[in-house]
């Protein structure tokens, strides 16, 4: 047992013959059982409190500045992506309309040389039966 716990014990002894055991008990629960250069005094706490507040605001404006850091590269890089696909983008669409217009321009010159030829084979029945009719009439059948 340590010289300090020695002494609590002797006291104890001496309190519990004079007030009671119950009562020695109580009052022993209220002394600390430790050396007086161990407890911590409230200005010990004022310090602590001073200190892990100080420490507290160096790691919060540490923090906040790492986050505004990563906001600015994040944001930066955002616009990085969203720039290049923008032009993607734009690229995609103008080649996009240019096979379009390049098919619509095909599908009309089918469509022109298909009515060409449909023109020319209506002609050509008008004509023969233009010549039918001629016939007949020649012919004596109308």
């Amino acid at each position: 047992m340590s010289t300090t716990e020695s002494r609590r014990r002797d006291l104890y002894n001496g309190l519990s013959e004079s007030i009671g055991p119950e009562r020695a008990e109580t009052l022993m629960a209220y002394l600390p059982n430790r050396e007086y250069d161990d407890l911590a005094t409230r200005s010990d706490l004022v310090t602590t409190d001073e200190r892990l507040s100080s420490h507290i605001g160096q790691v919060e404006r540490s923090l906040s500045a790492r986050i505004d850091q990563i906001e600015s590269s994040l944001t930066a890089r955002i616009d990085q992506v969203e720039s290049s696909l923008t032009a993607r983008i734009d690229q995609v669409e103008a080649t996009l309309s240019g096979r379009i217009d390049k098919l619509d321009t095909e599908m009309i010159h089918r469509f022109d040389a298909m009515n060409q030829r449909l023109d020319h084979i209506v002609l050509t029945l008008a004509g023969g039966l233009v010549a039918i009719i001629v016939a007949m009439i020649v012919q004596g059948f109308i």
